[in-house]
């Protein structure tokens, strides 16, 4: 198997794992824990790349996982080109990952560019994944960009709002095209 698909592989597992840990997963955190500090050998070690400042990463990741799995120990790289942690550059020197996150462009380009897709579908049924509670335009979104693949799962969306004076408008004979808008 090529090294691509074994860090495509593991990107998937630690996706599973972030959605197990948004998703309410498997229980039984003590037993895990004991079997943790048990069996050192046991513990799993899962390396992050984001652009995300850390603590950003922190509160939304990291320290959920490291609560519902005890014997993951997490590793976090932030990407920046001053510091000469993008992709290109991790990927040049052999480091591995495996979970990866960025906005939508950012995260295109990466699988793109570099290969790094793999589509998820297949295991989200035989693991039997609940992505339900995923917003579907998103998932939709994912979908018909790829050609109906599933190379990733949307963890936040940014919403645009626009509000606007109506009675200003119309005095004004400035007329908003609300054709596309749902008003409220």
């Amino acid at each position: 198997m090529s090294k691509q698909r074994v860090r495509l592989l593991i990107l998937l597992a630690g996706t599973a794992a972030v959605v197990g840990a948004c998703s309410g997963g498997p229980k039984g955190g003590a037993d895990v824990l004991q079997t943790a500090k048990d069996n050192p050998a046991e513990r799993v070690t899962l390396t992050l790349v984001s652009i995300s400042p850390l603590e950003e990463m922190e509160a939304v990741y990291l320290e959920p996982l490291r609560n519902k799995y005890p014997h993951l120990d997490l590793r976090y790289i932030q990407t920046s080109k001053a510091d000469g942690t993008t992709i290109p550059n991790l990927l040049a020197a052999g480091v591995k990952f495996d979970l990866y996150t960025n906005s939508r462009g950012g995260f295109e380009e990466a699988l793109l560019d570099y290969d790094l897709k793999y589509d998820m579908s297949d295991l989200i049924r035989k693991y039997n994944v609940d992505i339900g509670h995923l917003e579907p335009t998103a998932i939709e979104s994912m979908r018909q960009m790829f050609g109906g693949k599933l190379y990733g799962l949307p963890v936040k969306m940014n919403s645009l709002l626009m509000y606007y004076n109506k009675t200003l408008a119309e005095e004004t004979q400035k007329m908003i095209d609300t054709s596309t808008a749902t008003q409220r």
